[in-house]
């Protein structure tokens, strides 16, 4: 990664404040820390607090770190960007506006702040303005600043950095079409190009769904199915056999939700595959729609035929 990007030291009290005053604090049972209660935003977090070493990850979510330490090795750079946006975005500090001023939801990542407005009541005014692909943006004063101090947000717009940042969140109304940007297009080529053996088999294994694989699903699915029944006899009632094709569908949904995780850990649009030394520094970043249409763009060239070379079945 660039190392044009603003150092750690100029960004990480900030962030952790964020962090620690906006995630659901855990109290209970003796623990002291912050509970991501399954929400996206705050299990991004929780994963943040820890890579920045004032929190160790726990099954709930992150808990305290007795005595802070520095983050051995500091957390990338990009990554702390899309968690800072995800965690502004379910709070209410940063609303995204569409080109007509009126705020722009997507139910991938934030809850729906119109919802939450007075009918009566205006769209906010924007605090960030458009800028190298982003669309306009209300922020309060201290999203603004962090944004600024991430090297986001410069002089009052959205920053060059900015733009492939957003393309791992893709609000909906911004009109952003990274597979169409040549950026892109190269990036491909090195994803191609660099493909490490191990996840290249890995990948071969999974882009063919046979019959027999079909088969070998609706096998166990059957079994735990009965096991269900077994144990709970009154579920039966609600169980039925699925289709062939529906279970069809469901192992490529399955396999595609596999690769994409490989993308998600692995893969990083300025760097390409993560070498072992970088791959430390790297937070899985879930849900990313950025690593999702590089995915489906490499089994697409890879092996055309598959249907893990297309959107996700549903």
């Amino acid at each position: 990664m660039s190392e044009s990007y603003p150092p750690i030291e100029i960004w990480r009290a900030a962030v952790v404040e964020l962090l620690a005053d906006a995630l659901p604090p855990e109290q209970g049972q003796g623990r002291a820390g912050w509970n991501d209660m399954a929400v996206t935003a705050w299990q991004f977090g929780c994963m943040a607090l820890a890579a920045l070493g004032v929190a160790e990850r726990r099954p709930w979510g992150a808990e305290r770190s007795a005595q802070a330490r520095g983050p051995d090795p500091a957390p990338r750079w990009d990554d702390i960007c899309c968690v800072v946006l995800s965690v502004l975005g379910q709070t209410g500090a940063l609303e995204c506006l569409g080109p007509d001023g009126t705020l722009v939801h997507d139910p991938r990542w934030d809850i729906d702040r119109q919802a939450l407005r007075k009918e009566s009541g205006e769209p906010p005014e924007p605090t960030i303005a458009a800028a190298h692909g982003c669309g306009a943006a209300h922020g309060s004063a201290a999203a603004v600043r962090l944004l600024d101090r991430l090297g986001l947000v410069d002089g009052g717009q959205w920053s060059e950095a900015a733009e492939p940042i957003f393309w791992r969140r893709q609000p909906k109304g911004w009109g952003m079409a990274p597979k169409a940007d040549p950026r892109f297009a190269e990036a491909l080529e090195v994803c191609a190009w660099t493909l490490p053996e191990e996840l290249a088999d890995e990948i071969e294994q999974q882009v063919d769904v046979s019959e027999a694989d079909v088969d070998a699903a609706m096998d166990r699915h059957l079994k735990a199915q009965a096991e269900l029944i077994r144990d709970y006899p009154a579920q039966r009632r609600f169980q039925q056999k699925p289709s062939l094709e529906g279970m069809r569908r469901s192992e490529i949904f399955k396999r595609t939700r596999r690769l994409d995780n490989l993308f998600f850990e692995g893969w990083r649009l300025s760097d390409g595959w993560l070498t072992d030394t970088q791959l430390p520094a790297a937070l899985t970043i879930f849900h990313d729609p950025l690593a999702m249409q590089m995915r489906e763009a490499l089994v697409r060239r890879l092996f055309p035929t598959s249907d893990l070379g297309r959107p996700p079945p549903g």
